[in-house]
């Protein structure tokens, strides 16, 4: 029996990684013969409680190397804090010759590497350099990776999703739905810009997530006068992320960077076309008019879009709806998934 040490999020913390975290603690790995423990080193709280939390899970980590002695750290990962964090982490399993896999999530990961200072680059690539291997969400990150350091053993393994047994219908509401965190990359403000541009002022935008961006976009929801037509859920659970995928005619998601998004996958599952920017590994489970269209954040663009998104007929959308569903069967099970994750070990 393999022993694994996970570590990351707090599976309650908001986001696509706690969404993948939670897959890996819900996967029966003892049927691979793997024995997975996760240690959480991260809240969403006050700086004060996420550093106490954070010193308390270096003492479980310890006591795991000590005591349990795993054969490899597993660490989900994104940038800033959360690498620094890891980074500390990996010091001990060095110590204790624990070998270690990064899983990269962090969509701005080498716009954060290019804006550090040398001494800090030197620090990043050598964590890299260090690794057993590094996961990365598809063919584009691995590009951007290796231009940090060719030398860096990167493993492409797109995100997974479970596929559900439902695929919804089409529905004679016209409702673009938005999944995720409200911070500026997101381009939401432009999203909510656009939609005061529509044609059909029956069309409704549902949002759901939450963000330090929350408050003004409600302002600006409010300054155009957009109450009726935009909709803000705050963070959904999963019967209710459901219910609003059921009642959507468009997945969008206008980003300016990204990896590969959770968002995106379970949209597909159950068979929602998107609309979203060509950023990141997108292309990987979007292609254009086959499942989705790509969009541009630019203002003009996007409203253009959508005005003629809201009046697709439903024979075609029934297509791309379908099409949506093939592409996470075939591109994004779970069982392909893990059977890729469980080699590395």
């Amino acid at each position: 029996m393999k022993k694994v040490l996970m570590i990351g999020n707090h599976p309650r913390v908001k986001g696509g990684i706690s969404t993948v975290i939670v897959r890996f603690l819900e996967f029966e790995w003892d049927e691979s013969k793997i024995k997975l423990r996760f240690i959480p080193t991260y809240i969403d709280s006050n700086l004060t409680v996420q550093l106490i939390f954070f010193m308390k899970s270096i003492f479980s980590i310890l006591v795991q190397l000590i005591f349990n002695r795993p054969t490899v750290l597993y660490i989900h990962m994104s940038y800033k804090g959360s690498f620094y964090r890891a980074w500390l982490v990996s010091l001990l399993a060095k110590i204790f010759k624990v070998e270690i896999i990064i899983h990269l999530h962090g969509s701005e990961f080498k716009e954060w590497y290019d804006n550090c200072s040398l001494s800090n680059q030197k620090i990043i690539r050598r964590f890299l350099l260090l690794s057993r291997y590094v996961i990365v969400l598809g063919n584009e990150w691995d590009k951007k990776i290796k231009k940090i350091d060719s030398r860096i053993k990167t493993k492409i393994i797109m995100n997974s999703v479970e596929i559900p047994k439902e695929i919804i219908h089409w529905n004679s509401e016209i409702s673009f739905l938005y999944l995720g965190v409200l911070i500026k990359r997101k381009n939401v403000d432009k999203l909510i810009e656009a939609f005061k541009s529509i044609n059909n002022t029956n069309v409704i935008l549902n949002i759901a997530g939450y963000g330090r961006d929350y408050k003004d976009l409600r302002k600006k929801v409010i300054n155009l006068g957009l109450n009726e037509r935009v909709i803000f859920h705050g963070w959904i659970d999963k019967k209710e992320k459901i219910d609003l995928i059921r009642r959507s005619r468009f997945l969008i998601l206008p980003s300016q960077n990204e990896g590969l998004p959770m968002a995106i996958l379970e949209a597909i599952s159950y068979g929602l076309p998107v609309l979203a920017t060509d950023v990141g590994d997108i292309k990987e489970a979007v292609i254009p008019f086959k499942n989705g269209f790509i969009i541009s954040s630019d203002l003009t663009d996007l409203t253009s879009k959508l005005n003629i998104l809201c009046g697709i007929d439903e024979i075609s959308w029934t297509k791309m709806s379908h099409n949506s569903r093939k592409i996470a069967e075939i591109k994004f099970s779970e069982k392909n998934y893990f059977s890729e994750i469980s080699k590395l070990f």
